[in-house]
């Protein structure tokens, strides 16, 4: 579980109970710690998720560049998909 996970559910609009329930094993407790800290803190918080964003981004350009990559898409392109980022990961279990 990440900042990034917590905040990005809570900016959807979900409420800390919300969160709890999609990701039970992160206390309720934790969850508003997170949260007040990166309310305290947002710029260097934020500063810190588009960094997190930023690379994320990097490495998928990078693998993508492969030609492995490349050859291994072409022959199922019909049955993988690559997510373009984390919150798409996380929509089940945020709004």
């Amino acid at each position: 579980m990440t900042l990034h996970t917590i905040i990005g559910c809570m900016q959807v609009g979900d409420t800390p109970e919300e969160i709890h329930e999609g990701f039970p094993t992160v206390t309720l407790v934790q969850i508003n710690t997170i949260i007040d800290w990166y309310l305290n803190n947002q710029m260097v918080a934020d500063e810190h998720l588009r960094e997190y964003e930023a690379e994320g981004e990097r490495i998928r350009k990078e693998i993508e560049s492969q030609p492995e990559y490349q050859a291994r898409r072409e022959e199922g392109a019909d049955t993988y998909v690559v997510p373009d980022s984390e919150p798409n990961l996380l929509q089940h279990a945020c709004r």
